[in-house]
């Protein structure tokens, strides 16, 4: 390397590139630079895309020493093998890292084989080349883990880790991983996993920029201050962050494919208040290739925010449709997300914020927006129902706020099959110019479920809340249009929830509704309903109509009337 430039690794370019020695932020003494090395720095800004990768300062794992177990190392030009002949061992090293040109091999016993390599130097772990293993590879490392672009991992399970483990529970089991690392793991390269294997990722920050796969496995990303997740055989069973820690976060801007298996993104932070620590702009699958769709989760723990504005993928071509979860105290679903679980023979399960009625052991979040342009798809697509939706926020919190402008689609199939169930549920809740279907060309409408607190249907809706509710007495405001374009496709239930402080959980309608499908409308309400303008329906189907229940509290029950 000469005295005025080194190479690192350029994101948008996917190549290395010189880059002058005293460009901002890789400053070497402060010397001015030349008109050539101004040239040149501008060049790199703007090609750059904010990520520069040095090249890696250790080839090859070194100072590797067996503790536990019986594994053999021996190295050769650009080639490392290691071979493990017990079911579990333990290398500790000095450095590991794998540049371009180089590979490292595990020959284990089994699948069901597992070996940990915990670094006990200060550098971290920077993988360029080939990681390749029949069996489980868990590379620990406090300092940071890089899969750096054009590194290729082919194992039967990974984990990549910036907390430690101790001995005693590696072989015994007891997969806990904790300790003061903020570091973090980095994927910018393709990581494989064999049908029914695992990737899981460990540390303080996680970032996907690259590929991880697994068919029929479980890809596992967890942010926190410990983890604890529990394998049988070659499977990854069960994941979740038992604490948290400063800053943690996730990130995914590349592909998590889990075709038939299972993606869980989980985030325990400690300062993460209105601060993004689940944010997903890439693709998320999970889809049922063969048979039903899989299982994808999203939890940003109880103070962080979950962003979602890629791909969530949980179809199922030749099945019913998966399940999918996204959670954390505030949940944005943005403009451009696409959040799917529909199936051939029935849609899936789509939970944002909630699961429907606020059940399914599912966290609430406190503050729930899906954009106008996202998009939520739990529909059947040849023979079947439609699946179940819901956009949730926790009545019982003052602050409560849902926010629904997007498309919510459950549809019965198109050769048979009945329309789902749509909820939309809030203490504040804002549908304005939300579009919902649960239309079912061979069966039933499904219906779409409004249940806040107090409800007034008016000419014109409420408008977003940008997430916070300041005044927890105000009535939810339901423009009558919303309700009468539903009416098109579905059936609407606007139920209040209860009694609350200042709201007795009262409906007033105050603009017309007049529609003429073959749809029913209901409300429900827990103290009064007030007719204050007219409701027409003009369909002569049976399935049609208008039904009035109140005084449904105890607390409102006895003075509670219907008022037309």
């Amino acid at each position: 390397m000469n005295k005025y430039y080194r190479l690192v690794w350029n994101c948008a370019l996917g190549m290395l590139v010189p880059v002058p020695e005293d460009l901002p932020g890789l400053s070497f003494g402060g010397r001015r630079r030349s008109r050539r090395e101004r040239k040149l720095a501008w060049l790199a800004a703007a090609v750059s895309t904010t990520c520069l990768y040095p090249l890696p300062t250790l080839a090859q794992p070194v100072g590797g020493q067996t503790i536990a177990g019986q594994a053999t190392i021996q190295q050769s030009d650009a080639t490392t093998t290691i071979t493990q002949t017990s079911q579990k061992a333990i290398i500790n090293w000095q450095s590991f890292g794998i540049a371009a040109n180089q590979s490292v091999n595990f020959k284990q016993p089994a699948s069901s084989s597992v070996i940990l390599n915990r670094v006990l130097g200060s550098d971290s772990s920077q993988i360029y080349g080939q990681l390749n293993a029949n069996g489980q590879v868990f590379l620990v490392n406090p300092n940071g883990v890089l899969f750096a672009p054009g590194a290729q991992v082919n194992v039967g399970g990974l984990v990549a880790s910036t907390k430690n483990i101790t001995d005693q529970n590696f072989l015994s089991g007891n997969y806990k991983f904790s300790g003061s690392s903020s570091a973090s793991v980095v994927n910018r390269g393709t990581i494989r996993a064999p049908p029914g294997g695992y990737v899981a990722f460990i540390g303080g920050t996680i970032d996907n920029e690259g590929t991880i796969s697994t068919p029929g496995g479980t890809v596992a990303l967890g942010a926190g201050g410990s983890v604890e997740m529990t394998l049988a055989g070659n499977a990854l069973v069960h994941f979740a962050v038992s604490s948290s820690a400063l800053n943690a976060e996730i990130k995914n801007g590349g592909a998590i494919l889990a075709p038939n298996g299972a993606v869980i993104l989980t985030v325990q932070a400690m300062n993460a208040l209105l601060r993004t620590v689940v944010n997903n702009t890439g693709v998320i699958q999970a889809d049922g290739v063969a048979q039903n769709g899989g299982v994808i989760e999203l939890t940003g723990g109880s103070s962080g925010t979950v962003s979602v504005s890629g791909t969530v993928d949980a179809s199922a071509p030749n099945g019913t449709g998966g399940q999918i979860t996204v959670t954390g105290q505030q949940v944005v679903v943005q403009n451009e997300a696409k959040i799917i679980a529909t199936g051939s023979v029935g849609g899936g399960t789509i939970a944002v914020g909630g699961g429907l009625h606020g059940g399914g052991n599912i966290p609430q979040a406190v503050n729930t927006t899906v954009k106008t342009g996202a998009v939520l798809n739990a529909s059947a697509t040849q023979n079947g129902n439609g699946g179940q939706i819901s956009v949730w926020s926790d009545l019982s919190n003052p602050a409560s706020t849902t926010d629904a402008y997007g498309t919510f689609l459950s549809m019965g199939g198109s050769a048979g099959g009945n329309g789902g169930m749509i909820e939309t549920s809030g203490r504040l809740l804002n549908v304005t110019g939300a579009t919902v279907n649960t239309s079912a060309p061979r069966g039933g409408m499904g219906t779409w479920l409004l249940d806040p607190y107090n409800v007034t249907v008016s000419s014109n809706g409420s408008t977003a809340t940008t997430g916070i509710n300041t005044a927890a007495s105000s009535n939810s405001i339901i423009s009558a249009s919303s309700i009468v374009n539903a009416l098109a496709t579905t059936s609407v239930t606007i139920e209040t929830a209860g009694t609350s402080g200042p709201q007795n959980g009262d409906i007033t309608v105050n603009a017309p509704i007049n529609w003429s499908a073959a749809t029913a409308l209901t409300l429900n309400a827990a103290g009064n309903i007030n007719i204050n303008a007219a409701i027409t329906e003009g369909s002569s189907s049976s399935a049609a109509g208008v039904l009035f229940e109140y005084g449904q509290s105890s607390a409102a029950g006895a003075g509670a009337s219907l008022n037309i």
